[in-house]
């Protein structure tokens, strides 16, 4: 025979007519439970809280209207729940950190992280947080970069000094070399991009140098037609973006650079190629 089904008991008020008093002591003390009149009451409140609690975190679908998904955002950020992001992109308070060289920071990447981390609604805390963090990663890197330096500088030096030089005098003439041939605006860029401090640039600079005191200045004081066309024919194709051979002279192309040299031998006869 089957046993008869019994329903779970709730709990009975003792003597004193409490209906809490068959709860444990721990839920005695829940203060919706200390309000509540009766068990009944505190069933239906307990049921209408879910209820108003659900209403208000409905998280929006796919189909969701924009108004809908701004309205959720907005209660998010009202609730604490996640910090608000700016109004627009450029609310973004963004400045370069210190250990971070103004050539390796882009305003131009910057405005697009704003527009990036708009999008997501990242807040400004946040961003700033990001920011501080590619610091530290731009940072770990600076000892990577110098120890390059540092072993090219080693191999320059040996080279130089089998030549019978000292890495001074060629740092003198690299200067030398800069201040004749290059423009306020070509230095900058140099600078600027941190080129003018790694050895191997400065070596081809001190070559230029070179060539700068051998002739005499290369100002082409008293240079013939001849060499003035010449020298000329090489600086449009060296400077020139729109010559043709500007890009080949670049890229490496071996019979433009030879013609360039060749150039620059008839404008500066005995001098060497670079």
């Amino acid at each position: 025979m089957a046993e008869p089904q019994t329903t779970p008991e709730t709990p009975t008020p003792t003597s004193g007519g409490d209906w809490r008093s068959g709860l444990p002591t721990d839920l005695q003390s829940i203060p919706a439970v200390k309000e509540a009149a009766d068990l009944p009451s505190f069933v239906k409140r307990f049921n209408d809280q879910s209820s108003e609690l659900g209403r208000r975190t409905r998280i929006p679908g796919t189909d969701a209207k924009p108004e809908e998904i701004k309205a959720f955002k907005e209660s998010v950020y009202k609730a604490g729940l996640w910090k608000a992001p700016p109004e627009s992109p450029d609310k973004y308070d963004i400045k370069r950190p210190d250990n971070v060289p103004e050539h390796a920071w882009s305003d131009k990447t910057v405005q697009a992280f704003r527009g990036l981390a708009h999008k997501h609604g990242l807040s400004q805390e946040a961003m700033k947080e990001l920011i501080d963090f590619d610091a530290q990663r731009f940072g770990e890197l600076e000892p990577v970069i110098s120890a390059n330096k540092e072993e090219a500088k080693k191999v320059i030096t040996e080279q130089w000094q089998k030549e019978g030089r000292q890495y001074d005098e060629m740092m003198n003439l690299a200067v030398e070399g800069v201040k004749a041939r290059f423009s306020a605006e070509e230095v900058q860029a140099l600078e600027s991009t941190g080129l003018l401090d790694h050895p191997y640039v400065l070596s081809g600079l001190a070559k230029i140098g070179e060539l700068y005191m051998e002739s005499g200045g290369l100002t082409g004081d008293g240079m013939s037609p001849e060499s003035k066309s010449a020298e000329a024919e090489a600086n449009d194709i060296l400077r020139n973006e729109a010559n043709p051979k500007f890009k080949q002279y670049w890229s490496g192309d071996k019979d433009v650079v030879a013609h360039v040299n060749g150039l620059f031998a008839k404008a500066y006869p005995g001098t060497r190629e670079l």
